[in-house]
């Protein structure tokens, strides 16, 4: 494990923070899921997807665009099926 310091703009923190007493998480595992989920969707400077990455399968649900939360709550339960 690697301990680091970090700046970040002080709306990012509280949202950061939000997030993380939401779901009862500490902030460094919080910061940690987010660098994981970055990992996972960018690929590598040599154009090559990480290892282990495919593309996604698409979600299979009624859904209007318009509805934000619903859009929240199905896009949440794709990245715990995923293990995000």
């Amino acid at each position: 494990m690697v301990k680091t310091e970090v700046e970040l703009p002080d709306s990012l923190f509280a949202e950061i923070s939000r997030v993380a007493r939401e779901h009862d998480w500490t902030l460094a595992d919080t910061l940690c899921r987010g660098a994981e989920v970055l990992v996972k969707t960018y690929a590598s400077p040599s154009g090559e997807a990480a290892p282990g990455w495919k593309t996604p399968a698409p979600l299979e649900v009624d859904l209007l665009m318009e509805d934000a939360v619903r859009l929240r709550d199905v896009a949440r339960g794709d990245e715990e099926a995923r293990g995000f």
